[in-house]
């Protein structure tokens, strides 16, 4: 028996094929002459169910791999993709969560020369430390500072290892010549 004619709209509402439950037909997808069987949530559990299945995933995965080893269609996925990395919310979504990483990572840093300035005691503000290298010369990679933001701590530990950890105000008396540095630990 079709779907419309075993659960029919009755004063609105509808009974799902897959919940049993009663919802109103804005929780069903419009057919051409009918509203479907299963509501909309119903659908929706079904095809992640349905994706998360092995023998569909290695469909998936083959299909996708020859799909993007024709020219036009690899061009056009990168058009796609370039669009929507591009949208404000997932530029704000990419920038916040680069920040949270870099400022977990400068955490550790942090932590792992004291969490204070060696000069002035001053730890308040994350933002507000800095690492000094007491020999410039010593300076490995490119930039000038001593934490890269893209490096993981485990990777910044060998130039972590040459700094001081400092404040702002006395990092700037330093290179002032106002404030001696202090020795490596």
């Amino acid at each position: 028996m079709p779907a419309h004619i075993k659960y029919p709209v009755i004063e609105g509402q509808k009974q799902c094929g897959s919940c049993q439950a009663w919802k109103s037909i804005s929780e069903f997808q419009r057919a051409r002459t009918h509203y479907e069987a299963s509501c909309r949530n119903c659908k929706k559990v079904y095809a992640q169910g349905y994706r998360q299945r092995p023998e569909v995933k290695k469909h998936t995965c083959v299909y996708h791999k020859q799909y993007l080893e024709v020219k036009d269609n690899r061009l056009k996925a990168n058009i796609r993709q370039r669009r929507y990395n591009k949208k404000p919310e997932k530029k704000l979504k990419r920038n916040a969560t680069r920040r949270a990483w870099t400022a977990q990572e400068k955490q550790k840093a942090v932590d792992y020369k004291g969490g204070e300035c060696q000069i002035c005691g001053y730890s308040t503000c994350l933002a507000a430390l800095d690492f000094h290298h007491p020999d410039p010369t010593q300076k490995e990679g490119y930039g000038t500072g001593a934490l890269k933001t893209h490096w993981t701590f485990e990777k910044n530990k060998t130039e972590i290892d040459k700094c001081v950890l400092v404040c702002v105000r006395c990092h700037r008396e330093i290179h002032a010549g106002v404030t001696r540095c202090p020795s490596l630990s």
